[in-house]
């Protein structure tokens, strides 16, 4: 499956989510260019997509870096110098160090690709 410790278990790898709205790409790509290729860190990006159509971004920013990215499934392994991309038409979660897709969340008619608010991992997610 992916990288485990010694007991077996997923290690753990340091994960940065960035979010941003559908004008957000400029945003993407300037923090690209200023990262090293090897930061050690996963990267998960969360952009507002249209969900009727696929997405390029996986594209437009693997020209832009040196890391690997990639449209991100469910049950990724979260790996160093990685870029996960969420998938149009998709909500997202990290768990256990494996990303969870699940069908796009609304409230209200507002998506919210990556329910809950980000800011409450940490209390809920001990990797």
């Amino acid at each position: 499956m992916g990288e485990t410790d010694e007991s077996g278990n997923i290690a753990s790898v340091p994960v940065v989510g960035v979010g941003a709205s559908a004008g957000g790409l400029e945003a993407f790509i300037q923090l690209l260019n200023h990262l090293p290729p090897d930061t050690g860190f996963a990267f998960v990006f969360v952009q507002h997509l249209d969900p009727r159509h696929a997405s390029v971004l996986p594209k437009i920013l693997s020209a832009k870096t040196r890391m690997r990215v990639r449209e991100a499934a469910d049950g990724d392994v979260l790996k160093p110098n990685i870029v996960f991309v969420l998938p149009a038409d998709k909500s997202i979660t990290v768990s256990q160090g494996l990303l969870r897709l699940s069908p796009r969340f609304e409230t209200g008619g507002l998506h919210h690709p990556c329910p809950p608010p980000v800011s409450e991992y940490p209390q809920r997610e001990k990797m």
